[in-house]
């Protein structure tokens, strides 16, 4: 609950103060809900650098780095890896948020009752 609430704290804060802010984590759920842009580091040096979106869009980069989705992000891909293919943005973005997530579910059952 403490996790969530500080998490919560610091995207109303940087929404309503309109700040950039640096974050520091091993944490792919805490990256996936607080950055924009993400920067990779492994043994000292930066291996990836651009959006969060476009990183976890790109398993390949992730695993090579020693990282994981976040567990419903891994879902997904374990659905896709199954032959179930989920909504992805005209961007190939995945969804990285779990509101978005519980949507691109939704839009695979609903395809499945179609």
């Amino acid at each position: 609950a403490g996790r969530r609430d500080l998490i919560e704290l610091l995207l109303r804060w940087r929404r309503v103060e309109g700040r950039s802010m640096i974050v520091v984590s091993h944490s792919m759920e805490d990256i996936a809900l607080l950055a924009d842009r993400t920067l990779v580091l492994d043994d000292g040096r930066v291996v990836y650098s651009g959006t969060t979106g476009e990183l976890f869009a790109n398993r390949s980069t992730l695993y090579a780095h020693g990282l994981q989705p976040p567990i419903p992000l891994q879902v997904l891909y374990a659905l896709e890896d199954r032959g179930v293919h989920l909504r992805r943005e005209p961007s190939g973005m995945v969804p990285l948020r779990p509101q978005e997530i519980a949507d691109a579910i939704g839009g695979i059952l609903s395809d499945q009752r179609d």
